[in-house]
């Protein structure tokens, strides 16, 4: 640790975080995910780095940086619940050795709409796009580095690696849709 930050080494290292019915172990329609990282060394190639994930191949919400750009996405496939394939909405302004406040704000249903995934980097949204509300899962919580298994902008489905080179603080779960006046006071 440093000072009240978690330091990362980008090998296994990372914060378990146990399964519970406010995060993974519910239905939630709604959630925000808030934290502060900062990245020593972007790796490039195929090294993705996990800043934030749950669930695995088949539903989740995940933060990773991957050649250089920042990756904030959620998925739900099963077609009997909403069919979302994913949606990933991506920065490449990331500034290596200086602190960023990310959000990722999930404001869904039981059926896929647009609008319903929502990132922010430092306060300024990255965008919108499609999305549903979390079902139930079992996977693993991990910050800093996978817990199980995560799914890729790419496709691609990872059980282990991917961790981050760096630090992170500050991690808030709300099972509430924060508005952009709420993001920004957070990214102060």
């Amino acid at each position: 640790m440093t000072g009240s930050a978690i330091s990362l080494d980008g090998g296994e290292q990372r914060v378990n975080v146990a399964n519970s019915s406010d995060i993974n172990l519910g239905n939630h329609q709604q959630r925000t995910i808030s934290l502060w990282f900062k990245v020593d060394n972007r790796v490039t190639g195929d090294q993705k780095q996990v800043i934030y994930e749950e669930g695995g191949s088949t539903r989740g919400l995940n933060a990773y940086i991957d050649q250089n750009k920042l990756y904030v996405g959620g998925w739900n496939e099963p077609a009997v619940e909403s069919d979302w394939d994913g949606t990933w909405l991506v920065a490449d302004s990331l500034v290596v050795d200086q602190w960023h406040h990310l959000g990722l704000v999930l404001d869904g249903d039981e059926t896929k709409f647009a609008d319903a995934l929502t990132a922010y980097l430092d306060g300024q949204s990255l965008g919108s796009g499609v999305g549903s509300q979390l079902w139930s899962h079992a996977g693993g919580i991990g910050i800093g580095g996978i817990n199980g298994s995560t799914t890729f902008h790419d496709g691609t489905v990872s059980e282990s690696g991917s961790g981050l080179v760096g630090e992170i603080d500050e991690v808030n779960l709300f099972n509430s849709a924060l508005s952009t006046e709420q993001i920004q006071l957070l990214a102060v």
